[in-house]
């Protein structure tokens, strides 16, 4: 019947939100929700899997992410490999990993240094991308010879449904 009307729409991800509607008259309408891959809603947790490919005998590496601020807020690195460590610099948007291995990488496949865990802070498509200065961005083998692996970017992108 005609009135006022609080709807609630939740989507495959979990994500709400709640509009009024008024109604004149009962006529009849279609809502139609659409959502791709990779999405999440604002203010929720994303990641961002940092891999790398043709690193074998690498045994010290600095590598350097920048994101998009604005978008995305760090909150955590969960690593892959053993003793790396992760230095946040949130006021410059920039992400540090370091390791230094006692034996060498032997994989030549594909790895993950570890996880970027970010917080959406507004919508829209946030690259997570390598720092390829070689000050800020190296792999080295055991005779401190430079090894350039296939760096493999990320994204994250954050939906207010």
């Amino acid at each position: 019947s005609e009135g006022d009307y609080t709807i609630t729409i939740t989507d495959l991800f979990g994500c709400t939100t709640d509009t009024l509607v008024h109604v004149d008259q009962i006529t009849g309408s279609y809502l139609l929700a659409m959502a791709g891959n990779d999405t999440l809603c604002l203010h929720k947790i994303a990641n961002s899997n940092i891999k790398v490919t043709s690193i074998t005998g690498v045994i010290n590496l600095k590598a350097t992410l920048s994101y998009d601020g604005q978008r995305l807020l760090c909150t955590h690195f969960n690593d892959s490999l053993p003793g790396i460590t992760a230095t946040s610099y949130e006021t410059l948007s920039r992400i540090v990993l370091e390791w230094n291995g006692t034996t060498p990488i032997p994989s030549t496949d594909t790895i993950s240094l570890g996880e970027l865990i970010f917080q959406t802070k507004e919508t829209g498509l946030a690259d997570v991308m390598w720092d390829l200065d070689a000050s800020n961005t190296f792999f080295t083998d055991e005779n401190g010879n430079a090894i350039t692996p296939v760096l493999i970017p990320g994204a994250v992108t954050g939906y207010q449904h």
